[in-house]
């Protein structure tokens, strides 16, 4: 009994982390190259965005155009995910973008939807250095 317990709770984290690793991969991919079109199917409806303190709940056509419009004006170097958590409905991942011109922090909030994680929340803040 205690082996079919076991084994079920290793299933569900394996499960839960296949499903986390495909955000993440296409996150990290996207803030490297600057261009949030590469993560579109990670994003929800409706994003809370807030980019150096411009705060605002668009839909994912102008969150996509906005951060881009950011990650443009800067000549990005690196993008490294310093932390991830996953839960059973929700999960967060902290970046690090460093770019020419200093450092950024990247915050993006997961959802759980019907069958992957979609990002709802993306906030981006100048690092303290």
């Amino acid at each position: 009994m205690k082996t079919k317990v076991l084994f079920l709770l290793l299933m569900g984290v394996f499960s839960l982390t296949t499903l986390a690793n495909e955000p993440l991969k296409d996150l990290n991919l996207a803030f490297a190259k600057g261009d949030m079109r590469l993560m579109q199917s990670c994003l929800g409806e409706k994003i809370s965005l807030s980019v150096v303190n411009q705060k605002s709940d668009v839909p994912t056509e102008k969150a996509i155009t906005e951060v881009n419009r950011f990650l443009t004006s800067l000549v990005i170097e690196s993008f490294t995910i310093r932390h991830t958590s996953f839960k059973e409905e929700s999960g967060y991942i902290i970046g690090s973008l460093q770019t020419s011109s200093g450092r950024y922090r990247v915050n993006c909030f997961f959802k759980k939807g019907a069958e992957k994680f979609f990002i709802h929340q993306i906030r981006i803040d100048k690092a303290n250095e």
